[in-house]
């Protein structure tokens, strides 16, 4: 006999005491009935027997708010099963690869977009059976992203002068412009006792600072701290 766990607190939730008696019966047969990746094989005349009332499709993908949807014609999926059961899924954990294999079974690529389990009968096939789509995107971003890096090839920096490229210094494309923008930002934290006096609630043993100045002299004002800083991409 298979375990699983129950939420004490659904009849409070808004959503569940507005549904009829028989739709409340049929959330416990779901959530019962269910495979262990929430996904339960279609079999409505069962559930009508085993509930003792009748329903159907369409009202439950309507009323229960997409907390049930529908995967395919023969398929319907309780969206929050996993999160609930399980948290966050992990390949290594055991007893977690047989929910792996499930969701492999059903199409249903994991981690899954909430925003998309929501809306009923649209995922997977979202995520299945337009991949193509998926791949103009990515190439798209792929295209952006190589045309910021050749923007950035495109800077030539002479770190000991100092000369920009461009006719418009920035702490981006000038070292000279940076070094002065984060002394001016060194000083003006130094004398911030405000913000002090916070990190000194966090961390009462250390020397707040003391370690900025570390941290400024050391990484952040010199040309790796620079280059580490452009790296990020941060406006």
């Amino acid at each position: 006999m298979s375990k699983r766990f129950v939420d004490t607190e659904i009849w409070k939730k808004k959503w569940y005491c507005d549904l009829s008696p028989a739709l409340k019966g049929f959330w416990k047969y779901i959530c019962d009935n269910c495979d262990n990746a929430g996904v339960w094989e279609m079999n409505l005349e069962l559930a009508q027997f085993q509930i003792g009332a009748k329903i159907e499709i369409d009202e439950i993908l309507s009323e229960f708010n997409g907390n049930i949807i529908k995967i395919s014609e023969s398929k319907m999926m309780v969206t929050d099963f996993i999160k609930f059961q399980y948290g966050e899924l992990k390949e290594h954990c055991i007893p977690h690869r047989n929910v792996f294999e499930l969701l492999r079974k059903h199409g249903i690529p994991y981690p899954y977009p909430i925003d998309t389990l929501s809306i009923p009968y649209r995922y997977p096939i979202d995520r299945v059976l337009d991949k193509d789509k998926d791949k103009d995107k990515d190439k798209d971003k792929d295209k952006d992203k190589d045309k910021e890096e050749e923007e950035e090839e495109e800077i030539a920096l002479n770190l000991d002068t100092g000369e920009p490229a461009s006719k418009e210094p920035t702490w981006r494309n000038d070292y000279k412009t940076y070094e002065k923008e984060c002394n001016d930002a060194f000083d003006k934290l130094l004398e911030d006792w405000a913000w002090i006096k916070e990190r000194k609630s966090y961390h009462p043993r250390l020397n707040i600072r003391k370690s900025v100045t570390k941290m400024f002299f050391d990484f952040w004002g010199t040309p790796a701290g620079w280059k580490n800083k452009r790296a990020s991409r941060a406006k």
